[in-house]
């Protein structure tokens, strides 16, 4: 055996030391720089934003309103990461979204989409809401609230002004079709609490369930599981069709409840960090749907709706209509001393094959669309499945998987059972009216 002598230990000691020294000397210096350098950049940053302060201050002609000033910046501030999910609140507007977070929804409880004048269109008075107390309608289009137009408050803001403080009041100025003319109709609404409708099904094509999902809010859950319920006690019932189109509301914590009940056991979605290091996992237990489902989605179809696309399809569902909107992530909301909040994109959500979501979405495995007269009625709930071209080409797809379909989409049978078809769907919207309704009273 060798020796080694003291003189070479000593001397491999030093050189392991000095390597060391080095190594964590060159990490610190690294540190050092990095931090030199966030450090320069935030100096740049707050010496531009106080430029431009000092310059608007001795210049503007108007008077400045400091609260509206600093949401303004922050908003700004959020709006520069270049991330649709980064974004700032005010106090107000958290106060209002954590709220409607924690499942309770307060205002005039109605559902609108933007005509073509910029003016908010009912689509849907919910059930026993102050709007529906009041004699609002389906098709009454809202044209100003307390006296000002939606056209120059603009949509987005106009419809954030319908919820608000319970008991409080908004006056209403809508057009009401009166024959061949339009109306002009004011009804003093006063807020309340709500029961959104989230989840609405019937059976299409003789024997298959047919489940559109708008949102993932709390009700969703339970919603989903009756429509399950209901469906699933048809004898012969030998697919289902999941309808997400323009879904993009609600939290991925409901969405993987409504998924465990569909899926096997395994994993539903997992999460990663920017540098792709797996973070956290959804599980799915064993209870699931045997059938063959198909899900239809579009490029409205985003946040928790596209993770349930992406886990439903890595279960073999195949997908049909368009690529989803790629906005899905792990979004953290930081609350700031003054109750404003920050939400701050902190993690993607990735399939079981490693594909990121956010910035690509699902793709369609079969491509469907509506063309402009059907997507307009699809807004409106007006678009029956039997006349929806995306929802009978997923039907399509579950013959093609082996379904047992009754009636076959495009053939003469088909065709007849239309009339049958949407008086069913009638009863549907009414037994799921009465339940909303039900649901309502015992919360």
């Amino acid at each position: 055996m060798r020796k080694i002598s003291l003189g070479a230990t000593v001397a491999l000691m030093l050189l392991s030391a000095a390597v060391t020294v080095s190594l964590t000397y060159t990490y610190a210096m690294d540190r050092f720089n990095q931090k030199i350098s966030d450090l320069n950049e935030r100096e740049a940053l707050y010496n531009k934003l106080s430029e431009i302060d000092d310059q608007a201050r001795n210049r503007f002609a108007g008077g400045i309103d400091e609260a509206t000033l600093q949401d303004a910046i922050c908003a700004g501030y959020a709006a520069g990461l270049s991330n649709s999910n980064a974004r700032y609140m005010s106090a107000e507007r958290y106060a209002d979204y954590a709220s409607s977070s924690q499942g309770v929804n307060v205002g005039v409880g109605i559902n609108t989409v933007m005509d073509e004048d910029g003016n908010m269109e009912i689509v849907e008075v919910y059930a026993s809401s102050s709007a529906e107390t009041a004699g609002l309608r389906k098709g009454d289009v809202v044209v100003a609230l307390d006296g000002k137009e939606v056209s120059r408050i603009g949509y987005i803001d106009a419809s954030a002004q319908l919820d608000g403080a319970d008991g409080s009041q908004v006056v209403m100025t809508v057009l009401r079709p009166d024959g061949d003319k339009m109306k002009t109709l004011n009804f003093t609404v006063v807020r309340s609490v709500y029961t959104a409708t989230s989840v609405s099904y019937q059976f299409i094509n003789g024997n298959v369930g047919y489940i559109r999902v708008s949102a993932f809010g709390n009700s969703s859950v339970s919603a989903f599981r009756t429509a399950l319920t209901v469906l699933q006690s048809e004898e012969n019932l030998s697919g289902l069709v999941i309808d997400l189109r323009g879904n993009s509301d609600g939290d991925v914590d409901n969405m993987e409840k409504v998924a465990d009940m569909l899926l096997p056991a395994g994993e539903i979605v997992r999460t990663v960090d920017k540098d792709g290091k797996q973070m956290d996992s959804y599980l799915s237990d064993a209870e699931s749907v045997t059938l063959p489902i198909t899900v239809v989605i579009d490029g409205s179809t985003a946040g928790a709706a596209e993770v349930m696309a992406s886990a439903l399809h890595d279960a073999g569902c195949e997908t049909v209509g368009e690529t989803t909107a790629g906005t899905a992530q792990v979004t953290e909301v930081v609350v700031l001393s003054d109750g404003s909040a920050l939400f701050i994109p902190t993690e993607n959500y990735s399939s079981k094959t490693g594909a990121i979501l956010y910035g690509q979405g699902v793709a369609a495995d079969v491509p469907a669309s509506l063309n402009e007269e059907e997507q307009q009625a699809f807004s409106r709930y007006d678009l029956q499945p039997q006349d929806d071209p995306m929802v009978q080409s997923a039907v399509t797809r579950l013959l093609a998987s082996g379904a047992d379909v009754e009636q076959v989409p495009g053939s003469s049978e088909s065709e007849e059972s239309k009339d049958a078809d949407a008086e069913e769907s009638s009863s549907q919207k009414e037994t799921s009216s009465q339940e909303k309704t039900e649901e309502k009273k015992e919360s």
